[in-house]
């Protein structure tokens, strides 16, 4: 019913000690770009459903690091269609 909604998935789940900062359609259209932060002093791993890959800030090209984020590291990924 209205009230309730009915159950679904979740499309994106992050798991981790990160805050989620932006999902938005990427400049080329080749996927979307998620945006998370280590508010910690302490690195933290980010779990993700979905596959994706590290690019810079820009969106032009890949860079190492994976899914650890050092402290106060804010982190640009790619979640290709």
């Amino acid at each position: 019913d209205f009230l309730r909604g009915d159950p679904f998935e979740p499309p994106l789940e992050l798991g981790g000690d990160v805050v989620f900062s932006c999902l938005k359609q990427a400049e080329d259209g080749r996927g979307l770009v998620l945006r998370v932060f280590n508010p910690n002093p302490q690195p933290e791993a980010l779990t993700l459903n979905l596959p994706a890959r590290r690019i810079r800030l820009d969106e032009e090209e890949d860079v190492d690091g994976g899914l650890d984020l050092a402290p106060a590291e804010i982190a640009t990924l790619l979640l290709p269609k």
